[in-house]
C-alpha cells in the first residue's frame, strides 16, 4: 500500500529575507540572554574571598561588603547550622547559600554559606543590622576566620 505525501508550500510571510533576518536576530537575542544568566549564575557561585585589613574585613564578590571591627556586636562560632526558612534574595544551589534569606530564630540575614553543615560564623552589628552568617565548605576554614576576626575584634 502507498501513502501519498501532499506538499507544504510555506505561507510567503514566512519565507521572505526579512523572517529570516528576524529569525536570525531572535536566535542571537536569544543565545546572549542565556550566556548572561549563565555568567551571572557562574559569578555567584564563586567561593567568596575575606581579606582581614587593620580596620575591616573586606568581604569581596557577590554580595560582598565591608565590615569595620568597630561596628561588630558579637561574633559567634555556632557548631549547629540554623534553618535557613527562605531566600529573599540570593542564590540556593544546593549547599550554597549566598545573599538575603530569612533564618530561624534570627530573622533576616546576609548568609554567605559554603556548607548545608555547621560551624557556622554568626556576625552581629551593634546598630542590629542584617547579621551575617559565613562558613566554608571546611570546618577549620570556619574556625580559622573566627579566630582571626576575634583577635581583631578585642
Amino acid at each position: 500500500m502507498l501513502i501519498r505525501a501532499r506538499g507544504f508550500n510555506q505561507p510567503a510571510s514566512l519565507s521572505t529575507p526579512k523572517s529570516a533576518r528576524i529569525e536570525k536576530i531572535s536566535l542571537w537575542a536569544g543565545s546572549m540572554i542565556t550566556l548572561a544568566v549563565a555568567g551571572l549564575v557562574t559569578w555567584n557561585a564563586l567561593p567568596t574571598q575575606y581579606h582581614l585589613e587593620d580596620k575591616q574585613i573586606i568581604i569581596t564578590g557577590a554580595y560582598g561588603l565591608n565590615i569595620n571591627y568597630y561596628d561588630i556586636d558579637d561574633i559567634i562560632l555556632q557548631t549547629e547550622m540554623p534553618v535557613v526558612d527562605m531566600k529573599n534574595n540570593g542564590l540556593n544551589m544546593g549547599p550554597i547559600l549566598k545573599g538575603h534569606f530569612t533564618v530561624q530564630r534570627i530573622g533576616g540575614a546576609l548568609l554567605f554559606l559554603r556548607s548545608a553543615h555547621g560551624p557556622v560564623l554568626i556576625i552581629t552589628f551593634k546598630d542590629h543590622s542584617e547579621p551575617v552568617l559565613i562558613n566554608f565548605s571546611d570546618p577549620a576554614e570556619t574556625n580559622q576566620l573566627y579566630q582571626q576576626l576575634k583577635s581583631q575584634t578585642r
